[in-house]
């Protein structure tokens, strides 16, 4: 009937085809023509269940992933699961059935129970490959596309469907867990309806971070995981899920200080980042460790929010008026806060300080700033300092003059003084 098939590809995959056309089409002999029948959006549901019998296995394949074909051939279709792995058309045909979104979870249910792993192995991995390969199209989007024609060109808009994985319920997620279906792990954690119960158990499973980290990384990800279920993913202190967690908006003040206990500064600074109502209550807070650890990412937050163009926006204000609060840390009550920030504070701040409160300025302030100062004027102060700790760190800066040493070499301290002298004998012998 259609012997020049690709010229005429078409007319039988046109919505518009007559019914009596299209019932003639279905008893072709060329497999392409029923084929193209077999996706015709408007083939009728009879059609397509007399079409589900066909002796050519892409007819078949259509057939499976078609909307209108009826659940009860898409179950019988789903249900004819490959003996063996070398049955390439059986699966083929029964993965595209368990990956049409029409199929109910219920069958698919049946089907896994009647078929455990350690007896039908190539019937799983056929179940778990249209698992895989469900879709649902969630919602449009508009792009621009260039027609051709001839050596002139037409931009037009069209819409193309977003296709998201598809929704399973808390049914078929908990049967893919009693059926010890692994490799499904990370696509049931990513479930957006998934069950808390489901996620637990999933986190329970997945004990093994090297082999299972991206499944807990969906888990972090999921918008539905209970703050009990992110407590624990936070104990596990995994970089990569505790990353995904940092960057979730829902966490409460526990999650954020557990967060903010992490030996990862990329963790650190990933929490404090996401808004500047979150470092404000870190600043606030009575535990030095949590105010401390604000201060161990303070040039990453810098760097971060503020080392770019000057931005008018009442967020870059906000965190504009943060950091003068950050470095206000070196006068900070307690001694580990303020070691901290005198350590990770870039010099200009150290040397403001400085400036403006001379002695005064706290000893750990000192005690950086007499390390990383190549100022003479402030080494000359420091070197002087009663502190012996910031005398001590003079000695160890780089940019001491022999002035300087000639001078800490009668200095009360003695690890001042040999030090001093080492160094001078040293800078005697290069002459």
């Amino acid at each position: 009937m259609c012997t020049h098939w690709n010229d005429s590809f078409h007319t039988f995959t046109n919505p518009s085809l007559p019914p009596d056309a299209a019932a003639l089409l279905a008893t072709d002999p060329d497999d392409y023509v029923r084929s193209g029948l077999a996706q015709n959006p408007s083939t009728r549901p009879d059609l397509l269940a007399a079409l589900s019998a066909d002796s050519n296995v892409w007819v078949r394949r259509r057939v499976a992933e078609h909307p209108n074909t009826p659940v009860a051939v898409l179950a019988d279709l789903a249900a004819a699961l490959p003996r063996t792995r070398r049955d390439e058309d059986a699966a083929t045909v029964s993965a595209a059935a368990l990956a049409n979104t029409h199929l109910p979870d219920e069958a698919i249910i049946d089907l896994l129970r009647a078929h455990p792993r350690d007896r039908y192995a190539s019937q799983v991995e056929a179940l778990v490959d249209g698992l895989r390969k469900r879709r649902r199209p969630s919602r449009t989007r508009t792009i621009e596309v260039v027609a051709f024609d001839g050596h002139r060109s037409t931009p037009r808009l069209r819409e193309i469907p977003i296709e998201e994985p598809g929704r399973y319920s808390p049914d078929l997620m908990r049967t893919i867990l009693a059926c010890d279906l692994s490799e499904m792990l990370p696509v049931v954690a990513s479930q957006p309806d998934a069950p808390d119960d489901v996620l637990a158990a999933i986190v329970d499973r997945c004990n093994d971070l090297d082999s299972h980290r991206w499944t807990l990384v969906r888990v972090a990800e999921n918008p539905a995981t209970s703050s009990s279920l992110l407590s624990s993913l936070i104990e596990a202190s995994d970089i990569e899920v505790n990353l995904r967690v940092a960057a979730r908006d829902d966490l409460s003040n526990v999650h954020v200080q557990a967060l903010l206990a992490s030996t990862s500064g990329r963790v650190r600074l990933a929490v404090l980042s996401r808004s500047p109502e979150r470092t404000e209550w870190a600043l606030n807070h009575s535990s030095p460790a949590v105010r401390a650890a604000v201060a161990s990412c303070s040039v990453d937050l810098h760097t971060v929010h503020l080392g770019g163009f000057e931005e008018d926006t009442a967020e870059h204000d906000r965190w504009l008026s943060l950091w003068s609060r950050i470095e206000s840390l070196l006068e900070d009550p307690d001694k580990a806060v303020r070691t901290k920030a005198a350590a990770t504070l870039p010099l200009p701040t150290l040397s403001t300080a400085y400036d403006q409160r001379g002695a005064e300025a706290c000893k750990e302030t000192r005690a950086a700033l007499a390390e990383r100062t190549t100022n003479p004027v402030v080494l000359n102060e420091l070197s002087q300092d009663p502190e012996k700790v910031v005398r001590r760190r003079v000695m160890r800066n780089p940019a001491c003059s022999g002035d300087l040493l000639v001078r800490l070499a009668s200095d009360p301290d003695r690890l001042v003084r040999e030090y001093a002298g080492v160094k001078l004998m040293e800078a005697l012998g290069g002459i």
